[in-house]
Parts: C-alpha cells; structure tokens; sequence
C-alpha cells in the first residue's frame, strides 16, 4: 500500500495501490446436497416431535449427525441458504418456515411419486445428481500405537478436487457408462457448482439417456445448470412499450 500522509497546512490527496480479490472458502456455510436434506429433515423431526426449531437446537442435532463444527451464526446462514425463514405462528411466538414455493414443488413431486406407484407403473425410477470429493480424502482418525509408528501414511493437503456425476435406480443400480469424473480447475476453495455447467450437464445427459435399456422416469433436482434459456428474449422496457388506447 503506497500512502501520502498529509502534513501541516492544505491537505494532500492519498493513493492506494489496488488490491487482488481472493474468494474466501466458507466451509462452515457451504454445504453440499446431501447435508443440506439432512438440515431439512432435522428442522421438520422438530415439528413431528412438536417441538420449537432454535438455531441453538438445531446446531446441536445436526452435530450429532455430522460432526458439524461451525457456530450458530452459520447455522442461521444455512437457514436463509435453504429458504427458511421465522415467522410467527398463532401464539405470536417466531418459528423456522419454509418458503411456500419450495413446499408446494416438494409436495408436486410427492403426489407425484405417489400417483406412481399407486397406478403399479413399473418403469424404473431413475435418480441422479452431482457431488465432489477432494483427491487425497482420507480418514482423519486410525487406531494407532503409543509411538504411532504403525498405521496408514496420511497425504498432507486435501489434493485437487474431483467433481462426480452419475445416475442410478434401484431396479438396476448405477446406468452403465453414465458416470462422470473431471478434476476441478478452481482449486478447493470454490464450489462444485460453479464448475459444473449447462454445456457440460447436456452433454453427459444426452449420453447417460443412450444408455437407459428400457424407458424411464427420470428424478432430478432443480439446479441452476439443469435448465438453461436456449433463446436469450430482450427485455420489454417501459420506454419500448407501445400503448394504444384506442
């Protein structure tokens, strides 16, 4: 940093050199599908039990099943990533609700399933999804002896991170050739998401379809690079907008 201090007298402009951006990995936040349902199915076990949610609660619960070690204040971002929110209920005390579009799309999809299997279709049901795994994952805790001159050599650093896709069922396990690897090219500290995209998803859904034997239902979740505009439409302005009033 390169700073002029003013002296005595008509003060004098400052310059900063500028200064790079780096994306701080918030690994108490960032969460992956699979803990996130796990949040989701913890707040709704509270309600079932017909008890209050508290962020104090829950982050005490969702250790227990995870070995989760962020604070309460990253608990509570967790809530607002998952679309939760307090709202008071009839007795004027707050409680945790979930937004009303995501209940109304999680029960669609229920009804759904349910219509299903109430009419004995009997095509397969085909789930997939997408998750990552750092290259030198390891156990962090083995038995070991009093001069720990026994067990596995441990690597040192999480290595480069491995993004993962593939399909399954539970008629016929995974979709043979279906699977996906590729090494991500931002390093660990940023999400699996930001390097999985529309072109890439496509590509190997086009793929993994050849590969079904036999018709299908296909479940899939609604992330951002499942869907994509294939026609970008110019927004109509005021200013574009014609009104007749005749």
């Amino acid at each position: 940093m390169v700073s002029a201090e003013p002296e005595a007298g008509p003060s004098k402009p400052s310059f900063t050199s500028p200064r790079k951006q780096y994306k701080r990995a918030k690994y108490a936040t960032d969460i992956d599908d699979f803990d996130a349902d796990i949040v989701r199915r913890t707040i709704h076990e509270f309600y079932d039990n017909r008890e209050y949610p508290t962020s104090t609660k829950l982050l005490s619960k969702y250790h227990e099943k995870t070995n989760y070690k962020g604070s309460k204040t990253s608990m509570w971002r967790i809530f607002k990533s998952l679309h939760f929110k307090y709202k008071k209920c009839n007795d004027g005390r707050k409680f945790l609700m979930e937004r009303n579009d995501i209940v109304a799309m999680r029960v669609k999809f229920l009804r759904t399933m349910c219509n299903l299997r109430h009419n004995n279709d009997t095509h397969p049901v085909v789930y997939l999804d997408e998750t990552w795994v750092n290259q030198n994952h390891t156990r962090g805790y083995i038995w070991q002896n009093e001069q720990n001159s026994e067990g596995l050599k441990v690597p040192t650093g999480k290595g480069s991170r491995l993004i993962i896709c593939h399909a399954g069922s539970s008629s016929f396990g995974f979709v043979a050739g279906s699977k996906l690897v590729f090494r991500c090219q931002s390093g660990t500290s940023v999400d699996y998401h930001t390097q999985m995209n529309s072109a890439i998803f496509k590509e190997w859904f086009i793929q993994m379809l050849k590969h079904l034997e036999e018709p299908s239902i296909i479940v899939i979740d609604n992330a951002s690079y499942h869907s994509t505009t294939t026609i970008n439409y110019r927004s109509q302005t005021p200013k574009n907008l014609i009104f007749n009033s005749g």
